[in-house]
């Protein structure tokens, strides 16, 4: 398996060589009765066999839905939540000259509409360029009370919301650093790396 993956990765470098720029949006919001969604969008997928794209989507990424469009028949794709930041990698087997929406980020329409956009994305691995509006994270993971430190002042108010998960009507998404739907050791270690930023 190892083998196979190494070489695909070889031939998407390869093959991206020469590539032209690809451009790489949102689009949205679009009310979608009790959702909000956000449409990412890829200009030219010639060639492009792997796609990582980081969201940040300020105090509500634990809460995002990711759907896949059927626009790009062959991607298949993962996501996972880091603190503020929604990252999906997607992959296909087959190429094909197709543009279209990737994904779709389902959001809550009864929260009020975050700050989102893009803060990294890499087609192949880096070999295809890619053209976005990148959008710079304003909080340090871990500053909860908004003075631009982790100290001593954000760790009480972690520790108050410490063993909270999702459901329980204290729970704030704030503090659920890993964005597993649970405030516990994984958050924890994620708010020590940030602790005296």
């Amino acid at each position: 398996m190892r083998a196979v993956t190494a070489a695909l990765l070889c031939w998407a470098i390869v093959a991206g060589a020469e590539a032209t720029p690809r451009e790489v949006w949102l689009e949205g919001p679009q009310s979608r009765g009790e959702t909000r969604s956000y449409s990412l969008w890829l200009s030219d997928c010639r060639d492009v066999l792997a796609a990582e794209v980081d969201v940040l989507i300020e105090g509500q990424a634990g809460l995002a839905q990711v759907r896949q469009t059927g626009a790009l028949f062959g991607f298949f794709g993962a996501h996972h939540v880091v603190g503020d930041t929604l990252k999906i990698a997607l992959a296909r087997p087959l190429d094909a000259a197709v543009s279209g929406s990737l994904v779709e980020i389902d959001l809550p329409d009864s929260l009020p509409e975050p700050r989102i956009g893009l803060t990294r994305v890499s087609l192949n691995g880096g070999a295809i360029p890619a053209v976005y509006e990148r959008l710079e994270s304003q909080a340090i993971p871990g500053d909860f009370n908004g003075d631009d430190r982790v100290n001593l002042a954000d760790f009480f108010l972690f520790a108050d919301h410490f063993g909270m998960r999702r459901g329980d009507s204290a729970f704030d998404t704030r503090y659920d650093l890993d964005g597993d739907g649970a405030i516990g050791l994984g958050d924890f270690f994620v708010f020590a790396d940030h602790f005296g930023a």
